[in-house]
């Protein structure tokens, strides 16, 4: 039909995309798709050609097909616009995603979950957005049942020199436990407690730091700041 330079049928070319995908021949399945996106314009059409893209490792097309498909106002579902964020993501576009997902959260189209609030955070901390970041991580550990969250909010807190919200994030992080790094926690506590000139707290946090192996060099480093750090405080006290 193609031959003889007449258009086919849409159906036609969705039993032909079936039967490639049914073949397990991708990359057939993608030029079927390129010809139905040309030919229809229908949103479907966009955002499967953009899986297929991923499916065959073209991410940088998958994320062109996908913002194409966006600007056209074809993604619309909530499935689409957090694959979209997440191709933002990885390519290194973290704010363009997080405005995505806020937006789709203020829409209603994003639900504020742990998955969503937690990716949300995340893609506002790698766009160095520290300030819209806090409060997202703050609703994403308050939903978490391990300290996990709250051990990444105490860093970022830490990194904002917000010493007093670090502190208290270290301990729900500590209270919840199931912790891939605790020593880190220990460490980060330590080391809020320092910058609020509180040095005893802080040699202790930084001793429970040492115990864990990923913190210990660290730790040690800072028990020798932190300790001469009081030593002097103490000799300035009694002059």
């Amino acid at each position: 039909h193609e031959a003889e330079g007449m258009i086919p049928d849409e159906g036609w070319l969705i039993l032909q995309r079936a039967v490639y995908y049914e073949l397990k021949q991708p990359e057939k399945v993608k030029d079927v798709l390129v010809k139905l996106v040309k030919l229809f314009n229908e949103p479907k059409y966009w955002t499967q050609l953009a899986g297929m893209f991923g499916e065959l490792g073209e991410e940088r097309k998958q994320l062109a097909i996908m913002e194409a498909a966006y600007q056209q106002g074809y993604v619309e579902s909530a499935a689409d616009i957090f694959n979209l964020a997440q191709l933002y993501y990885y390519h290194r576009a973290p704010y363009k995603g997080a405005l995505l997902m806020e937006q789709a959260m203020k829409d209603g189209t994003l639900e504020k979950n742990l998955r969503n609030l937690r990716f949300l955070g995340q893609s506002w901390t790698l766009a160095k957005e520290q300030d819209k970041a806090i409060p997202v991580m703050q609703s994403a550990a308050g939903l978490s049942e391990d300290g996990e969250l709250d051990a990444q909010l105490a860093q970022v807190l830490l990194n904002a020199e917000r010493w007093d919200d670090a502190i208290t994030a270290a301990d729900h992080a500590i209270e919840k436990g199931q912790l891939r790094n605790p020593g880190i926690v220990y460490l980060i506590k330590g080391m809020a407690l320092y910058n609020n000139k509180q040095y005893a707290k802080a040699l202790d946090q930084l001793a429970e730091a040492e115990k864990h192996q990923k913190s210990k060099a660290m730790a040690q480093q800072w028990k020798r700041f932190v300790q001469s750090e009081k030593t002097q405080q103490e000799a300035m006290a009694e002059i």
